[in-house]
């Protein structure tokens, strides 16, 4: 299995809290003083995601000094090769990958992916990405997402946006809920059974 570079995928992760995934192996060398990493991801150059990538391996590059070697693959290319890509001498150090069970939860659960505990207790990314955010990177031995030992960082949030009709809840005598348990509670005092 490869040896990776451990500490530059880390640094580039707090650096820009990109995701990313590495696959396991031993320290070299090049881990300790790395002059290139070569990483992985499959977004578009103009969408909001590609542009994110190329400024946080721009920001690496200028503050590090090591030369970032980037090549776009497709979405499809890395889920349908990910686990022996990783388990091979031409693993990416950085890779883009999808979140859950099926996925990440497989390549940890396979001892493909480097475990960031340490990375994330030295630079305090459990105080910057927390509740849901965080589960996506966290999978346990059986490769289930949402607890055990950190394998990748997020490299976005999802905002998610709720509309309502205000005569609707006028009508009903329901106030506009402000937080969740609100909203729990308008849901289940306007519910009627059949």
């Amino acid at each position: 299995m490869k040896a990776t570079r451990k500490f530059v995928a880390a640094a580039l992760a707090v650096a820009t809290m990109i995701g990313m995934a590495g696959c396991g192996g031993g320290e070299t060398a090049q881990e300790e003083n790395p002059t290139s990493i070569k990483i992985w991801h499959y977004e578009e150059d103009n969408g909001a995601q590609g542009k994110a990538w190329a400024k946080a391996m721009e920001i690496f590059e200028k503050e590090t000094g090591v030369k970032v070697e980037f090549e776009k693959k497709s979405f499809e290319q890395i889920r349908q090769n990910a686990s022996q890509i990783l388990n091979s001498d031409e693993a990416p150090d950085v890779m883009e990958y999808n979140k859950g069970n099926a996925t990440a939860g497989l390549l940890a659960s396979q001892g493909l992916l480097s475990n960031l505990n340490d990375y994330v207790s030295k630079y305090n990314w459990d105080k910057k990405v927390s509740g849901s955010l965080a589960d996506t990177g966290k999978y346990n031995e059986q490769g289930i997402m949402g607890s055990g030992d950190w394998y990748g960082i997020t490299n976005y949030g999802e905002d998610i946006v709720m509309y309502y009709n205000k005569d609707m809840f006028d009508k009903y005598g329901i106030a506009i809920p402000t937080t969740m348990d609100e909203l729990e509670d308008a849901c289940r005092s306007s519910w009627t059974p059949a």
